[in-house]
């Protein structure tokens, strides 16, 4: 196969299933190769070859999904100067995020999620102006929070996503200068302490949101009720004991999760303003009073409504009647026990 590949600037073969392809495959592609694409699915296994890190010319470098391993090289950011586009998630790589990176000044794509690596996260991947995306999560990487700072320099980013790793420590203020432009923000699975910081309602087009599984604590805050294109809030596993009234003015949420949780209060009724929601849980918190008939009404609802384990007291809402696509149903611990699975 390598010997056919001397003249290729474009290689792309893309969830192809090779049977066990050893990664050397690779050693003998063209010096003048732009574009490389062995993702998803295609059984490489060993380490890439080291020559491959010495074509300066490629600018997109994709091998994830596969079973690679070993280290990067330290000089990847010198040698490959040109790359626009780097996504070696879903492999066995090792060791540390070269520094490097920012020497690549036109990246805007580093993917290095689910992966093996350690050690701590660069801290300048702000140099990188043209950076859109990053995503480092389900790593094993040993850090605070700090690499946030340094991506406010990142007008144009839009994605970030570095939870399941062992980072620990506070969430700043910085986190709500980083650019506006930011529309993913996955966190979860942290050892994070503190609060939510005020700043994070500066990033008006955000859709999703992930912070579940950490120490986070109350308040959330009322700004929180400025981001009005989220469509998913994740925030469950946490400590958290009230919610903002500003809660009811993310009218375009899909899915909102706010299980284990420590929150009292009664439920919102204004959760009956996501004419959008398909997914409501808020289990295992210390919410009373009776079931807002307006969540009740919430014909959209048709994965799952999970109110177990709270103190709510009363009767169910005749309005649940409305809920004639909702697979899952359940109320558990809540008013009686009452668990409805259907499908449609």
């Amino acid at each position: 196969m390598a010997g056919c590949l001397t003249l290729i600037i474009h290689i792309a073969l893309v969830w192809c299933c090779f049977n066990n392809t050893p990664a050397y495959c690779l050693t003998t592609v063209t010096d003048r190769l732009a574009l490389m694409s062995f993702k998803g699915e295609n059984n490489l296994y060993g380490k890439i070859p080291s020559g491959l890190f010495n074509i300066s010319t490629i600018h997109y470098l994709s091998v994830s999904s596969n079973h690679l391993d070993g280290t990067i090289p330290f000089d990847i950011g010198l040698t490959l100067s040109n790359l626009r586009t780097i996504h070696l998630c879903l492999n066995s790589f090792t060791g540390m995020i070269p520094n490097s990176l920012v020497n690549a000044s036109g990246l805007e794509g580093i993917s290095f999620w689910d992966n093996e690596f350690t050690v701590p996260i660069p801290k300048d991947l702000g140099k990188l102006l043209h950076l859109q995306l990053v995503s480092l999560g389900n790593n094993r990487l040993q850090d605070d929070l700090s690499f946030i700072s340094s991506l406010t320099n990142c007008t144009n980013l839009q994605y970030i996503q570095c939870g399941g790793n062992l980072l620990r420590g506070s969430l700043t203020e910085s986190i709500g200068n980083i650019s506006a432009t930011v529309e993913f923000i996955e966190l979860r699975e942290y050892q994070v302490q503190g609060s939510i910081p005020s700043g994070l309602g500066n990033l008006v087009n955000l859709t999703f949101l992930d912070m579940a599984s950490n120490q986070l604590s109350s308040p959330i805050p009322e700004t929180m009720g400025k981001l009005h294109k989220l469509q998913e809030l994740h925030l469950g596993g946490n400590s958290f004991t009230e919610l903002p009234s500003s809660l009811g003015n993310l009218t375009l949420l899909n899915r909102l999760h706010l299980e284990q949780n420590n929150i009292y209060g009664s439920i919102p009724s204004s959760i009956g303003n996501f004419h959008y929601l398909l997914e409501l849980n808020i289990a295992y918190n210390n919410l009373s009073g009776s079931i807002p008939p307006e969540i009740m009404s919430l014909s959209s609802i048709s994965i799952s409504l999970n109110l177990t384990h709270n103190r709510s007291t009363g009767a169910l809402p005749l309005e649940a009647g409305s809920l004639t696509k909702v697979v899952e149903l359940d109320f558990v611990g809540t008013c009686g026990s009452y668990v409805v699975y259907e499908r449609y």
